[in-house]
């Protein structure tokens, strides 16, 4: 795949059918760039907004939100993941890692 240019995705508008269309055409390129504003919108790495961002081929990934943590870690770990994808481990591993507890999230940010 050949580079291209910045993509710049809003993500809490509906983006699923425009990415599902870029994924399975042939012609699609690797971005240069990915930059997800609204980010807290993939959050939950479990939602097909999530894991179709997360799918789009780009050299590098800017997560743009005002509310980066709000409920669970998982929802730093779906942020972090989409711009340093493996970088905290697999999703079982950091579940397996980390609790929804100040502890965790103490060791966590001596990460990120």
């Amino acid at each position: 795949m050949e580079s291209s240019n910045v993509l710049f995705v809003d993500a809490e508008s509906s983006v699923l059918e425009s990415i599902k269309r870029m994924l399975l055409d042939s012609n699609y390129r690797t971005f240069f760039a990915e930059n997800a504003d609204e980010a807290q919108n993939i959050k939950n790495p479990r939602a097909l907004r999530t894991q179709y961002l997360k799918r789009l081929s780009k050299k590098t990934a800017i997560a743009v939100s005002g509310t980066p943590f709000e409920n669970h870690m998982t929802d730093v770990w779906s942020l972090v993941d989409f711009v340093l994808p493996n970088y905290l481990g697999s999703l079982r591993e950091f579940e397996g890692r980390y609790g929804d507890d100040i502890e965790s999230a103490q060791a966590l940010e001596k990460l990120i």
